[in-house]
């Protein structure tokens, strides 16, 4: 399989763990002083640290293409819906995470060159 096929099988993996996390661990949530974490952020933390991680580039690429992954999957959600939970199965959200996707699908290659995993 090819690097950027790879890496965007890893996107969609991580979204469908994501969904189906809410699914099954619906009341599992992280609040920090009464504010919802949603794992967007978690998707950030990821992405931020691959950038400091030189000498590693299998861990750099898998922390890229999951952080990209739970970032594309509460991104509209969270823009667009204000991340109320109850909207998160909503229409838009879904499709607009697919839209994303097919974004991610047509610049996979420059994207994964951009960030140095090739």
């Amino acid at each position: 399989m090819k690097k950027e096929n790879f890496f965007y099988l890893i996107i969609i993996l991580t979204i469908l763990i994501a969904r189906l996390s809410v699914i099954i661990f619906p009341n599992k949530s992280l609040y920090i002083n009464g504010i919802h974490i949603h794992h967007l952020w978690y998707g950030v933390i990821l992405i931020l640290v691959a950038v400091f991680l030189k000498n590693y580039k299998e861990v750099k690429f898998y922390c890229h293409a999951i952080g990209i992954g739970l970032i594309t999957d509460e991104l509209v959600f969270i823009v667009v819906l204000g991340g109320e939970i109850n909207l998160y199965f909503n229409t838009i959200s879904i499709l607009g995470m697919i839209i994303l996707l097919l974004i991610i699908y047509q610049f996979r290659k420059k994207i994964i060159k951009f960030l140095g995993l090739t």
